[in-house]
Formats: C-alpha cells, structure tokens, sequence
C-alpha cells in the first residue's frame, strides 16, 4: 500500500487497461466490435442481477440497493478486491470465473452500470476508484471515500429519468419474486429501498437434500427447495460450454460436476441463478447453469444446446425422485403426503416455443423415472399403480370418510385417491391417464341403488343435497328421483330414498301419543333433527339474508320440493308403510291389527293394497280376497256359509273403539277408503272369441235389440293374436244361487239393493254397462267397442225384481217408480214414488240404470 493508500498493484493494472485503450483508439476496426458489445450489457434490467452476482461470488451473506436523489447506490458485505479480481475488472470479455452456476463468465456484469450513467463509482476497504464511459475499463483514483464497516459500495449519478423509471421497475420486479436469491451460494438477504427481502430456512424437507424456505418469516407461504446431487459434465456438453467461454481445450478439467435445483412453490421459470425469460407451465422453478443465448434474455434452444437438453431432463428427474420419496414417506401424515403431486407436471408435449419445448423435455424425463413405480395415493394410505384408484369428487370426500365410500361407487372395487389429494393435482392425474373419475352421474345411479351410511353432522347432508340440487331440481332432471337414498331418517343410521321415507305431521290428529310411537315404530319418518335443523338455518337467514349458507338452503329447499318432503306426508303413504311394515314382518296379534286400521280411520287414510285385515277365522288377509265389513248382521245372511269365516271382518273391529270412534270408523268405511265391501261384491266375467261374428253372436245373445258394434280394428279374417271380449257383471254365482233359496216375503233383493245404495258407488260404478275389447291382430295393442248402451246382467236382472221401496215402503219394480224431479212433482200421490232414504242425487245414476223414472210416462 503506498503512502496515500492506493495499493501497489493499482498503477500496473491502470497503465495495462490505458494501454489497452491507446491501442484501440489507434485501431478503429479492432475497437469496434468491443464498443459494440459494451453497447449490448447496458440495460438497466440487468444491474442488479449483475452486481448481486459479483457480490455472492465475494461471499456477501447480505446487500442493498436503492434509487435516492436521482443517484443509484449498491452495497453488500462480501470480500475486498483481490489484485487478481480488480484485474479482472480491468479487462472486458473475459472472466476468471469457472463456477458455471453464473450469468456474468464473459467479465461484463459490472460494467451493465453503465447503462444508468457515464461513471461508476467503486468503494471498498482498499479501493476508491470511478470508471468513465469512454474507456470503460481504465480505473482513475479519486478522493478516498473507504468504508470502516468492511462492505463495498457502488455509486451512479442516473443520466435521465427513463433509466430511473426502468430500474426502479426492475427493482420492483425483485420485490414481487425474490426467488433468485434462493439459489445464490451466500446471499439470502437483499434490502430493496425501505424493505427487507431475508429468506429463513424454516425445517427440512420431505426427502433427502430439500428444505423448507420462507420468505420475512411468512411461514405458511413456505418453497421447498430441492436440490440433485453433483453430476460431471456429459462430453458434448463440455464441449459447447468450452466454445461458448472461449476456452482451450486444455481448461475443460477447470469446470467441477454441478447440481440443478428446482423450487416448488414458485412459478415454472428457468434459472441461471438469475431469472431468464423463459417462463415455462411447470410447477415448479428450475435452476441449472443453462447456456444462454447472447443477450442473456433466454436459453439456448434445447434442441440444438446439448447442455440445456441434459439439465432439464436433471430437472425433471429430481422433481420425480424428490415426488416419489415424498409419497413413499410413510410415516408422513397422508395430508403432508398428498402434497407431493403439486411436483407432477401437466404441461403441452406438443408445443412448439422455446418454453414449451423446455416444459415437454422436464415432464417426458419426470415421467421415464415414474414409469412402473406406484404413485397413487389410495384412501388408505398405500401406494397403487396407475388405474387402481378412482378420483371421487370432493364434494362426496366431504360428506363420508374415506372408509364409508371406499368400493361404494365404482363396480370395480378400486378404492378411492386419498380425498387430501387437492383437486388441481386430481386433474392432473386424470390428465395423466393415471385414474378414472367417477362422475356424477354415476354418482348419482350409486346413490339409487345402494344405502350409504348417514353423515355425521347436519352440514354434511346439506353439502349433499346442494351437491344433487342442479340435477333434480333444475333442466337436467334426474329420473327417479324419489329412489334417490339422500335422506337422513329416525330410526336407521343409513340414507333412504323419498319413497321409503315419510314425513310427519301433529301428532294432535291422533286419539293417543300412545298411537304416534306405534307408527313412528313401523314407518321411517324423515330425521326431525334434519327438519328443525333447515328450520333453523331458515330463521337465522331470514334474520340476516347475507350470511353464508343462503344458496345451500335455497338449494335443500328446492331438494325438498321435489323429493316431496317439504309439507308432512300425505295419509295414505304414511299407512301404507304401516301396513308394509307392520304386516309382512313378524306374527301379528288380532288387538294391533284392529288397533291399525282404527288408527287409519281416525285418520280418514285411503289404505292401500298393501294393507290387511283379520276375518273371522283369525286368520290376515289382503283386501284383494274381498273382504266384507258386516255391520248389522246382513251380510251374514247373504253370503253363503262356506265364505263367511273367511271373508266376513273379525268381531273385535267394532268390538271396541279405543285409536277412533265408532262414527269416524263408519264414515271412513262408507267412504270407500278402508277397502272392504259392504254389500254384496259384483264381479266381471269376459266371453272371449276370435272373430267378430262371433262378438256379435255372443252380443245379441245378451240384448237381441242391442245396435252393430263399431270396431276399432278392420279385420276380415282370423288371426293368431287377434281377440275380441265382451265383458258382463253379475253377483258372485254362489251368492245368487243362495238368494233364490229366500222365501219371498224376506225380500232379499230388496236389502240386497238398499246395501248397495248404502255402500261406496265404488262397488257399482263401472259395472252396469256391458263393455267391449277388441285386441290388434299383432297382439300389441286393445280398443274399446261400440256396443252402445247394454245393461249388464246384474241390472238385468233387478229390473224385473220388485227391489226398491216406494214412499210406504211397500217394494216395487224400479220402473214402476218415480223419483223426485220438477217434471214428477205434479204427480206426488198420484203416483208411486221412490222412498226418499235412496233419492239421493249420488244414487241417480244407479236409478237411471235399473230403470226409475225421471219424468212422467
């Protein structure tokens, strides 16, 4: 060091870089191309990238860099200048650099300052020089300004507000992606202005040679950086890295082997340490020494740079090697372990640009060292190969555990992936080809056929039913849904259908609370814990319409509607599951059977086919064997013996009347709605012949005046399927035959017709006509008949019969009577008229048919 501090080797690198400088100023064609490519480093973008170059390779920890008063300062903590590093600084177009994880080996990163304004100022502990434009590499001492802290300091007075304006946005672009300074050997915190970017190793990573890194101290917003081991050189890459540096052949053993480092977490550009322009759809940051192209934007194209090619396929290796350790980790909790798939690429193989091309060659080497080996995370927790679990929408993950719907909707049997695994990596997965999806609708067909178990909370089942809401509620209807088993019910711990469930109402309609819980025994009622639940939800939004969870009420209330839940349960449903449970299970004693159907009188209940009764015998039986309600001893005159035990009610119905009273068990008989029959049952007997001819016999046979039919079909000759039938009805022949035994005076046809007038119009509508049928001759379809209007044998048959009181109640021929009418009144007491208890307006057409008279003769 001289006396005024400058150091001894200053001079001789001065007096080399000015010699320099005066031979090419004496020689304008060897000077050009330097200024030329001087030109090419001057832009303000690239500044910082040099310099915190520079600074790593000094072993700086930290540095800082800001813009104040129009004047650009940079500063860091590594090293002082060596004579052979300030040398190098003196020259251009060359670098003593042979670390390739580097951008700046040509020797020109610092002079990129230039390009800010036209001198450059250097301090260090040893050093206080400044650089001109004009000869840009020749040193001048000036004033010392030496730092007692120990940094180097770089200062520039910036030439124009544009090159302000573009550096102060570079130094923004570092603010919003400080990744770069992950991937330099010492430096892990840069001070941009007033704010702080410090990167903390936080933990290590899943596998072997990553860690956890996080930015300020934000933990949760944590980067795994991985990082390969050291591989040499592949000889056609050495020999395009010695052709780019300009080497001799004797320097390539001065290049060590290298790493490349990916970072998940941070957007999928390229790397030299610095970032270049070439932003790629990985997931994932790629780091490697990549040869360059000359203005340093971006990468050499892969398919002519042998190195490039070689370090992304070492990309993508290490990103699958680092993905399947990760997965294989099976002292990891399976949500940590579902992670790994954020490192599987989904990129387009085919794309044609610079950065689809890298993207294509990391994910084909991804997947050469994935082939074979098992990387679907199953449910479980264990590993399958592709195609051996199904990817199960979310929504269904959320509603039951993994346990609950493992097999339930794929035929095959595969369990379902892990539901940790996010739904981006299922896409990609499925992109893949690795795993099939189930689908709604075969969701949709499952939740039909199968009963899965009830979720364990409320919330849960709305998630549910929101889930299916646009499918059954909506223009894509889905058929059948009322076998859809969504809904919660009490007892059972299993989800059923609409048509098996049913909803109840007040219980107030009942005689006992006693008769509630024996339904609510035989039925499955809708859970009363989903319904106040909704009801809850309802009133707490009705409060404040913006709280979360209005669409999913919205949606369950739409879901309501249409499973036909959304008001209790129509009477007739709620008994027939009655009659299903309480009758096909178990033996039955003759109290709870009377006991039932009491309780649907009181209920005025339109029994179904399903219910039963206990006749006489003891023994239960459907309504479809004609079962007859026998309310003061009538019937069991008119039936013949042989049936009465069998078909007549048991005698403890009327017995006595504990779950309704005798009127409300009369009303709901008379009704029609219990199903037995009060009087006696008129049948349908069906002549069948193949031709019309033969219809037509079998017509005038019955009514010799009756008109030609009309057929419906034009036939001329017999077919094979061709039918025709004439249907008549009468009372059971038995019956008939018992009645004619009756002495006169008892007037058997007379209570036989009055029971009839007494009973539901069911058990005569639709009987007192003959009807006609005639079949297609390809048996495929029938029509009606013309036959006009033939009374059938039944009525025949009592309208010769004296059957129906008169106002004296004496009995006579129907047509010997008038009923009551403005045209008849004329003639009351003059003369005889039908007895007013069957001048009934729901009787007329019954009258009309045996032949009463409306108006006078």
């Amino acid at each position: 060091m001289s006396a005024a501090g400058v150091p001894d080797y200053f001079e001789a690198i001065r007096q080399k870089a000015a010699g320099r400088w005066n031979q090419l100023e004496a020689d304008a064609e060897l000077a050009g191309p330097w200024h030329q490519l001087f030109k090419q480093v001057q832009s303000p973008r690239h500044i910082l990238s040099e310099l915190l170059q520079n600074a790593d390779d000094a072993g700086a920890t930290e540095a800082a860099v800001r813009v104040e008063d129009g004047v650009f300062f940079f500063e860091h903590n590594g090293e002082d200048f060596t004579e052979e590093h300030f040398a190098s600084l003196c020259r251009f177009g060359y670098s003593n650099k042979r670390a390739l994880h580097t951008i700046g080996f040509r020797g020109i990163g610092f002079k990129s300052t230039f390009s800010l304004g036209d001198c450059v100022e250097l301090f260090t502990p040893t050093l206080s020089v400044a650089f001109e434009r004009r000869r840009f590499t020749e040193p001048s001492w000036i004033a010392p300004n030496h730092t007692s802290d120990g940094r180097t300091r770089i200062r520039v007075a910036i030439s124009d507000s544009l090159r302000q304006q573009e550096v102060e946005r570079n130094l923004a672009d570092w603010q919003e992606s400080p990744v770069s300074l992950l991937f330099f050997k010492h430096i892990r915190r840069l001070r941009i202005g007033a704010h702080d970017l410090k990167w903390d190793e936080i933990g290590s990573g899943p596998v072997a040679g990553s860690v956890r890194m996080a930015l300020n101290g934000h933990a949760e917003q944590s980067y795994l950086l991985l990082a390969s081991k050291a591989e040499s050189f592949p000889d056609d890459a050495l020999a395009e890295i010695r052709q780019e540096r300009m080497l001799d052949t004797e320097e390539q053993g001065a290049f060590p082997p290298c790493s490349v480092q990916v970072v998940l977490g941070a957007t999928g550009r390229l790397y030299v340490v610095l970032p270049t322009g070439v932003e790629t759809a990985l997931p994932f940051a790629c780091n490697a020494p990549f040869v360059q192209d000359p203005a340093r934007l971006k990468v050499k194209d892969p398919e002519t740079s042998p190195t490039n090619r070689w370090l992304l396929e070492r990309c993508g290796a290490l990103a699958a090697e680092a993905m399947l350790g990760w997965l294989g980790a099976v002292d990891s909790r399976e949500h940590e372990r579902a992670r790994a798939y954020g490192l599987l690429p989904d990129v387009d193989r085919d794309a044609s640009s610079l950065e689809g091309v890298c993207a294509a060659i990391v994910e084909e080497s991804f997947a050469d060292a994935i082939a074979d080996c098992s990387v679907l995370l199953s449910e479980t927790g264990e590993l399958r190969n592709a195609k051996e679990c199904v990817v199960i929408p979310q929504t269904i993950h959320d509603v039951w555990s993994p346990a609950a719907v493992a097999s339930r909707f794929d035929k095959t049997g595969r369990p379902s992936l892990s539901a940790h695994v996010a739904v981006s990596d299922r896409r990609k997965l499925r992109n893949w080809g690795m795993v099939d999806e189930i689908d709604k609708p075969t969701i949709l067909a499952a939740l039909k056929e199968q009963q899965l178990p009830t979720p364990s909370s409320w919330s849960q089942v709305l998630l549910l039913w929101t889930y299916i809401a646009p499918d059954i509620t909506g223009y894509r209807y889905f058929n059948g849904v009322e076998r859809l088993n969504v809904v919660p019910v009490s007892p059972g711990d299993s989800l059923r259908s609409a048509s098996d469930a049913v909803r109840l109402g007040q219980s107030h309609l009942l005689k006992s609370e006693g008769d509630w819980d024996f339904i609510r025994d035989l039925v499955t009622v809708v859970h009363p814990g989903w319904i106040g639940y909704l009801a809850h939800l309802r009133a707490t939004i009705k409060m404040d319409a913006k709280l979360p969870g209005a669409e999913a009420l919205a949606a369950a209330d739409a879901v309501l509607v249409k499973l036909g839940l959304s008001s209790p349960s129509d009477l007739t449903k709620v008994l027939g599951q009655v009659a299903s449970a309480f009758f096909t299970t178990g033996t039955k004693t003759v109290s709870d059977c009377v006991r039932v159907a009491q309780i649907a009188a009181k209920l005025s209940a339109n029994v179904a086919s399903s219910f039963r009764y206990v006749t006489r015998d003891c023994k239960i039986r459907p309504t479809s064997q004609s079962l007859y309600f026998d309310a003061d001893g009538l019937l069991e005159t008119l039936l013949p013996e042989s049936r009465r035990e069998s078909q007549i009610l048991h005698a403890e119905y009327t017995g006595r009347f504990e779950s309704c009273s005798r009127e409300e068990w009369s009303t709901w008989v008379s009704a029609g709605l219990s199903g037995l029959l009060t009087a006696p049952k008129i049948v349908g007997t069906d002549k069948v012949t193949k031709t019309s001819s033969g219809f037509v016999r079998a017509l005038k046979g019955v009514s010799p005046d009756s008109c030609q039919p009309a057929f419906p079909y034009t036939s001329n000759r017999s077919y094979p399927y061709q039918r025709y039938t004439l249907r008549d009805f009468d009372f059971e022949a038995d019956a008939v035959e018992r009645w004619h035994t009756f002495p006169s005076e008892e007037n058997v046809w007379g209570q036989i017709v009055e029971r009839l007038c007494s009973s539901p119009s069911t058990a005569w509508r639709g009987t007192m006509l003959l009807q006609g049928q005639q079949t297609s001759t390809n048996g495929q379809s029938t029509a009606p008949v013309e036959i006009g209007a033939v009374p059938a044998a039944w009525i025949r048959r009592l309208r010769a019969l004296p059957c129906l009181p008169d106002a004296h109640g004496h009995y006579r021929r129907p047509d010997e009577l008038l009923r009551r009418t403005t045209e008849t009144e004329s003639l009351m007491g003059v003369e005889p008229f039908l007895h007013h208890r069957l001048d009934r307006a729901a009787m007329y057409p019954l009258l009309d048919a045996l032949g009463v008279r409306s108006s006078a003769s």
